[in-house]
C-alpha cells in the first residue's frame, strides 16, 4: 500500500476478513472445576479460531481474570465460589460491556436463562452440549458484516 487513506486501509482490511483469513479470539474459561476448566480448554484449542488465554476458579477470579487479559469472549459457569457466574456476569458487563458472555451450566432451566440474560449474558449452554458451545461462540464473535 502506498500511503493510501486510512479508510483505504480499512477496506483492506475487510477484504481479508472476507476471504477467511482469521486471528484466534482470545477465551477466558471460569469453572470451579480444575478438570472441567482443563477438558474445555483442550476442546476449545482443537479450534484454530480460539485460544484460551486465562482460566479462573471462582466468580471474582474470573472478573479479575478478565481485567487484566481482556478477552474476546469469556465462558463461565453458574455455581462458583466467592460469587456465582450470575453475579459475576453482571459485573463482567458492567467492566467490558462488549464481551461476549457465555453461561456454560449444568443447570437447565428457561427461568435461570431468563435471569442470566438479564444480568449481562448472551447466551446459556448446557454443558451436555459442547457442539452448541462452538455454534454460540462462533456467532458472537462472528464480525458484524460477515454475511456481506
Amino acid at each position: 500500500m502506498d500511503g493510501s487513506s486510512p479508510s483505504a486501509s480499512n477496506q483492506w482490511i475487510a477484504g481479508i476478513a472476507r476471504i477467511g483469513a482469521t486471528v484466534a479470539k482470545n477465551i477466558l474459561i471460569g469453572d470451579d472445576n480444575s478438570q472441567f476448566r482443563s477438558t474445555l480448554r483442550n476442546f476449545l484449542e482443537t479450534q484454530d479460531e480460539f485460544t484460551v488465554v486465562g482460566e479462573a476458579s471462582s466468580g471474582k477470579e474470573t472478573i479479575r481474570k478478565a481485567r487484566e487479559l481482556k478477552p474476546d469472549l469469556v465462558v463461565i459457569d453458574l455455581a462458583m465460589s466467592e460469587m456465582n457466574g450470575i453475579q459475576a456476569a453482571r459485573e463482567l458487563r458492567r467492566m467490558s460491556p462488549s464481551t461476549p458472555l457465555i453461561l456454560f451450566t449444568n443447570v437447565e432451566s428457561s427461568r435461570l436463562a431468563d435471569i442470566a440474560i438479564a444480568n449481562g449474558v448472551n447466551a446459556v449452554v448446557s454443558k451436555s452440549n459442547p457442539t452448541e458451545l462452538l455454534d454460540q461462540m462462533y456467532s458472537l464473535l462472528e464480525p458484524p458484516d460477515a454475511a456481506l
